[in-house]
């Protein structure tokens, strides 16, 4: 068989390689890591491609964009997120439609910088960069496997964007509101309380299984799993208070595989139900992803550390969760106007 799947254990998990040997020549490729069905599966798509086509890299200037998108997207589904393969195929796309379906080595940075420009007359600059990075991406693993010699996008810099320093978040009353809204929705209640009590992104939320959770220990592990990779690509712990306990214990006892997701719901349909009763609880400008500000937030007003908040919600850069601290200082200075002497 010309294509081999190996396989290195390394701290993020099982990388798997392809080791193709045809025509006489051999050459090792990374896949990641994935499933080792995935991995065979992707073995097995290789060596038809090359007994139909040859190596792909024989004739890379007649390799276009669009033949190009197929192979990386079945790289993407093999070893990425639902979610982010979305936005691999919105990304690319988009690219596509302004560029044509061009050899893929005409793509130049020049023309993947008047790309850029021509965005921006469009789209905000956060957006325009979504696009970019997934773009870069995709030109960095053409590169890597040599469809191209070196990437084009690799010096067009994303746009410079502010951060916003103050997040929106839901106090007291606007929780009670939001619960008030759900009503009778006694599975969105609980997905709505899960994210107040744990600060997982949606995205984690609708992964999770119950091989994740551990009662006895009162944590859940948000890790790296087929079909789905974490953001930081690391895994992290998140302790249960009393009430999610609770919660958790009752659930349970209706579910009955390990495997089970804890919260079967699709990613993009959950989010709407959670915009639907936002909107009836007359709460703007909020999505799901506000639950998550908002337990970072409760914990720096009550007095938790930076640090600790940057484990629980899984930050690689302590920079990003400073965007939190200054509501430290603000609380304290709330408190001591209280004072009535």
């Amino acid at each position: 068989m010309p294509v081999t799947v190996r396989w290195r254990d390394r701290k993020k998990g099982r990388t798997y390689f392809l080791d193709i040997v045809h025509d006489g020549r051999r050459k090792k490729v990374t896949i990641g890591v994935v499933s080792s069905r995935d991995a065979r599966d992707i073995a097995a798509r290789t060596e038809r491609e090359l007994l139909l086509n040859g190596w792909p890299d024989e004739k890379p200037g007649n390799l276009t964009f669009s033949e190009f998108m197929t192979q990386y997207f079945d790289y993407c589904v093999a070893t990425k997120s639902g979610s982010t393969v979305k936005t691999d195929r919105y990304a690319l796309h988009t690219f596509a439609r302004y560029i044509g379906n061009v050899p893929l080595s005409d793509i130049t940075t020049d023309k993947i910088e008047e790309f850029r420009l021509h965005l921006l007359r469009k789209v905000k600059p956060n957006s325009v960069n979504v696009v970019l990075r997934h773009l870069k991406s995709a030109m960095s693993w053409a590169a890597q496997r040599e469809l191209v010699a070196s990437s084009p996008a690799a010096k067009v810099k994303l746009n410079r964007v502010p951060r916003n320093t103050h997040m929106r978040f839901l106090d007291d009353a606007e929780i009670q509101r939001l619960r008030d809204a759900i009503g009778e929705n006694l599975h969105l209640r609980r997905v709505v309380d899960f994210a107040l009590w744990t600060g997982l992104r949606r995205n984690e939320i609708v992964n999770l299984q119950w091989l994740d959770i551990d009662l006895n220990r009162k944590t859940l592990v948000v890790q790296n799993k087929a079909g789905f990779r974490t953001k930081s690509g690391k895994s992290r712990s998140v302790p249960l208070n009393s009430n999610l306990e609770a919660m958790l214990t009752d659930m349970k006892t209706t579910s009955h595989r390990q495997e089970d997701r804890v919260f079967p719901a699709n990613y993009w349909t959950l989010g709407q139900h959670f915009r639907n009763v936002a909107h009836t609880a007359g709460l703007t400008g909020i999505s799901l992803h506000t639950l998550r500000h908002t337990f970072a937030s409760h914990l720096i007003m009550a007095g938790a550390d930076v640090r600790s908040v940057q484990e629980l919600l899984g930050h690689h850069d302590l920079s990003v969760t400073q965007i939190y601290a200054h509501l430290s200082r603000d609380h304290l200075a709330n408190t001591v106007e209280k004072l009535k002497y």
